[in-house]
């Protein structure tokens, strides 16, 4: 069964992932991690993040007039114009025993292991596997880069 998220009132069930059959797809894992890679995001957090409290909400933190997103983020980062990161950008959670990072309808997409995900390309969804994950918020040439290791 997929947990489903309330935004706003209303449930939004994340898309199984098109490659689940695969290897990478359900490994289950404990002890995960979130670290900053680009050395100016660790500028902004520079410890690892133990991810016990799941799902773990990545977005932007509160710009002027920006209203309140559907989430609140548990990892609020800050960012400019022309922003990379949406205010609810990813979240990292578990089913089925295994680890997935979900795009939360961001501008931008999130790339996940080389794979783009989000609401203009083939899923919303991409799973984690066993060891070092690299997860981009907001494209190939941003510097929102993170490490998402599953011990």
């Amino acid at each position: 069964m997929i947990a489903s998220l309330k935004m706003k009132g209303e449930a939004v069930v994340p898309r199984t992932p098109t490659d689940a059959d695969s290897p990478t797809a359900l490994v289950p894992a404990n002890n995960p991690y979130l670290a900053a890679k680009d050395p100016w995001l660790q500028r902004q957090f520079d410890a690892k993040l133990a991810l016990t409290d799941l799902p773990f909400v990545v977005g932007r933190g509160p710009v002027a007039r920006g209203g309140e997103p559907p989430l609140h983020p548990d990892l609020k980062l800050d960012d400019t114009v022309p922003f990379r990161l949406s205010r609810n950008h990813f979240m990292i959670e578990r089913r089925d025993g295994s680890y997935y990072v979900h795009d939360l309808r961001s501008t931008l997409g999130t790339i996940v292991n080389g794979q783009p995900i989000g609401q203009h390309f083939r899923s919303d969804d991409a799973p984690l596997r066993a060891g070092e994950n690299e997860v981009i918020a907001g494209g190939v040439d941003s510097r929102f880069v993170f490490s998402v290791l599953i011990a």
